[in-house]
């Protein structure tokens, strides 16, 4: 995860203006992020309104489709009002919330104020005698009335949603701006005009269905169709086989029962694959250009994770680096959090999809995601009869796996080597251990 501060210079002010009780109303701009990034969701608020912040307190965290990025806070203040909500999409220079703070820390930001100034939707107006935030050019909303309100697109947003017209609902915002917590107390002040409200729509909801209905991508879901497009240039090489790994479900059981421990079976496969990219490095590097690719050291393997937000890939670490037990232990870490894991800057060099686990699916075409040259999925474990080496039916436990690479710098014969090797590893165990450190 990446820990954003954001960075501002002195260029606005050649004297600093007389405000009212030595405070500004300010906007918190979401500053460029880099790597072409345009626009942001917005994963989690860490304040509400009325919240007290210091400089380097976090503000928020925010996802792109490269990765999680917490941003934290350049001023000292209080926060006024939330710009967005958790799922909105925030576009750079675009306002995360109001704050109210001093003229020393307004100073230090006064960059802040001069992209504000240039902003076709947010200006900060500047007297001698107070500072106020307005939206230009439509920053005052007028509805049922000639009076206007000075407020925000996400309140202007919020009263149309409610079917409330803001200019009934009293403003407790510096300069009577109208802030989402006026809105929602009035709705609560207010929740049999809206009860009535709903009856009248009563009919028209118990008829709404989802046909047709428009659903905007967001979260993991959306940097995953981002990245499956990427992936359409990619000429997929598969190869699909059996291990069996009956031997390794006994070790695997002896060492558990002997050491209190609950290893589980891909963190052997995670390792057999790390093992396994020392002899065929290729596997693991990445696309540099059409032609040339870049080595890679270390063996930064990614897992499929299913979570509520959509398919997520983090990074176990250096597994080559990493015994089968710390391997373990940073899955588990990963399932008990699955729910609030963050796209990591981190990139994996070879990633591993565990849909066996789910108990459907014996075998699965993996698709690749630039700039990785492979990666493998498994499927679900069966017991099978097997001929022994005299003949005889065995019952054993059997792993399907699928291996997928990039036709254009990996040829079938190094996958299936590769294959082969993490085959021996696996149906082998005790070939594995003389390999660990």
């Amino acid at each position: 995860m990446q820990i954003y501060h954001h960075q501002w210079t002195k260029s606005h002010f050649s004297t600093a203006p007389a405000l009212q009780n030595d405070k500004a109303v300010i906007p918190f701009l979401l500053a460029d992020i880099g790597e072409g990034i345009h626009e942001v969701e917005l994963i989690k608020w860490n304040v509400q309104a009325g919240d007290t912040v210091e400089q380097f307190d976090l503000i928020c965290q925010v996802q792109s489709d490269k990765a999680t990025v917490d941003i934290t806070s350049r001023f000292d203040g209080t926060i006024l009002e939330l710009a967005g909500k958790v799922g909105d999409m925030i576009q750079v220079g675009k306002p995360l919330v109001f704050l109210e703070t001093s003229t020393g820390s307004l100073v230090d930001a006064a960059e802040t104020l001069e992209t504000s100034a240039n902003s076709p939707h947010t200006t900060m107006m500047i007297d001698e005698e107070t500072t106020t935030i307005s939206e230009s050019p439509n920053d005052s909303v007028t509805q049922g009335s000639t009076v206007k309100i000075q407020t925000s697109p996400a309140v202007r947003k919020l009263c149309k949603e409610k079917a409330i017209d803001p200019s009934v609902i009293p403003a407790t915002g510096p300069q009577g701006r109208l802030l989402k917590a006026d809105v929602l107390a009035f709705v609560d002040g207010n929740r049999s005009l809206m009860s009535e409200k709903k009856l009248a729509l009563g009919d028209e909801v118990a008829s709404h269905n989802m046909a047709g209905e428009i659903v905007e991508l967001r979260g993991y879901t959306r940097a995953m169709a981002k990245a499956m497009t990427q992936s359409l240039e990619i000429p997929h090489m598969c190869l699909g086989d059996e291990i069996d790994v009956t031997q390794l479900l006994a070790m695997r059981k002896e060492i558990n029962s002997a050491m209190s421990k609950n290893l589980s079976l891909l963190a052997f496969i995670v390792k057999a694959c790390s093992i396994a990219l020392k002899d065929f490095p290729v596997l693991n590097a990445a696309k540099n250009t059409e032609s040339s690719i870049r080595m890679q050291s270390q063996h930064q393997i990614g897992v499929a994770m299913d979570t509520a937000r959509g398919l997520v890939v983090p990074v176990l670490g250096d597994c080559a680096t990493m015994s089968i037990a710390e391997i373990q232990e940073k899955l588990d870490s990963l399932k008990e959090n699955r729910n609030e894991i963050a796209l990591d800057s981190t990139r994996p060099t070879f990633t591993l999809s565990n849909i066996g686990a789910l108990g459907a699916g014996l075998s699965l075409q993996p698709v690749l995601v630039p700039p990785q040259l492979a990666m493998g999925a498994i499927g679900r474990l069966q017991r099978l009869p097997r001929f022994g080496r005299n003949d005889e039916v065995i019952a054993s436990s059997i792993l399907p796996i699928t291996w997928t690479a990039d036709h254009r710098y990996v040829d079938g014969a190094q996958l299936a080597r590769f294959h082969v090797r993490v085959q021996e590893l696996l149906s082998n165990p005790f070939e594995m251990m003389v390999h660990m450190k």
